[in-house]
């Protein structure tokens, strides 16, 4: 039950249905616009007159939304997570969840693709995951076994003691290498470059140079975004495994078979041949996963590992 409820607070369940609902949403709201903004000022009234000042009714009707938001995620992971079950006969997997219907989804580790281990910002804190298993679809129409089979509500510690059932090495202990810091600052260009063609575009038509100043003082905050870009990336390339992570304030870890991946390629962008850099780009079945500015060098060695292990994998077969 706690690790259920953790997970939705951590999971943030909601926000993807409320995603999924966007087109449905976008439709009514016209309609509905009038009311919204009647029963808005009311309550907004109302909390102003209770705690005496506009600014602290905006933080308390702010507050009020973010619990309304993780409670509704909370109830969201009960309906789906409810009495879950995970069971395994041989290579095969089963899960069993829900409140209001009972389902059931198979997994098959020899369909199995690749393991994305997610961990939401709010799920670092409070040291709770989720396991995303992509595989590929079944040959029996019988098997409900969908492309994602969801392993909810896991301690990092649970994570890894199922990751290491699922592929056996695949959680063995190992640091993850970074990219080269120059990196970060070519996340801090990327983010930067639109705003400052914005900003001179704006001192072209108004005739205000000073409008240029904005641009040292947008570089000075973007700065710390692309810092936690760099942190979050990471990588480890072992003789069976491949282990990308990605993310800003969140994390995501793809774990793949290095047979299973479909195609590597290794590109150089012109600053980056500057530098003697390269990125590494994996394909898998579920979409290409890159690993940026490492050292060519070292880029190529791993694009020659990952090939031999494919080939060296259908030579057996």
């Amino acid at each position: 039950g706690a690790g259920i409820t953790l997970h939705g607070v951590a999971s943030q369940s909601i926000l993807v249905a409320a995603a999924a609902l966007a087109p449905i949403a976008g439709q009514l709201l016209p309609r509905l616009e009038g009311a919204v903004a009647r029963y808005a000022g009311a309550a907004l009234a109302a909390v102003e007159a209770l705690v005496g000042s506009t600014i602290l009714a905006w933080i308390v009707l702010a507050a009020g939304a973010l619990v309304l938001l993780v409670s509704a995620s909370v109830v969201a992971a009960w309906i789906q997570y409810f009495g879950y079950e995970l069971s395994r006969d041989g290579d095969r997997y089963t899960q069993q969840s829900g409140l209001l219907s009972r389902q059931a989804q198979t997994l098959t580790l020899s369909r199995l693709q690749s393991v994305h281990w997610v961990e939401t910002a709010l799920g670092r804190a409070l040291g709770r995951c989720y396991l995303l298993c992509r595989q590929t679809g079944s040959a029996s129409r019988e098997e409900h076994t969908g492309g994602t089979f969801t392993i909810p509500a896991l301690a990092r510690r649970e994570a890894s003691r199922v990751l290491g059932e699922l592929w056996q090495g695949a959680a063995s202990a190992g640091a993850l290498a970074s990219p080269h810091p120059r990196y970060r600052r070519a996340v801090l260009l990327r983010l930067l470059f639109p705003l400052s063609a914005v900003a001179v575009i704006a001192a072209a038509v108004t005739g205000r140079p000073l409008a240029l100043a904005w641009i040292p003082v947008l570089g000075a905050g973007l700065w710390p975004l692309a810092h936690l870009r760099f942190r979050a990336v990471a990588y480890r390339v072992g003789d069976r495994f491949a282990l990308v992570r990605r993310g800003l304030v969140g994390r995501r870890t793809v774990v793949v078979p290095l047979e299973r991946i479909q195609r590597v390629a290794v590109s150089q962008s012109i600053f980056q041949r500057r530098y003697d850099l390269a990125s590494l780009t994996i394909t898998l079945a579920d979409g290409p996963v890159s690993i940026p500015y490492i050292p060519e060098p070292e880029a190529r060695a791993l694009a020659d590992r990952i090939v031999y292990r494919i080939e060296t994998t259908l030579t057996k077969l």
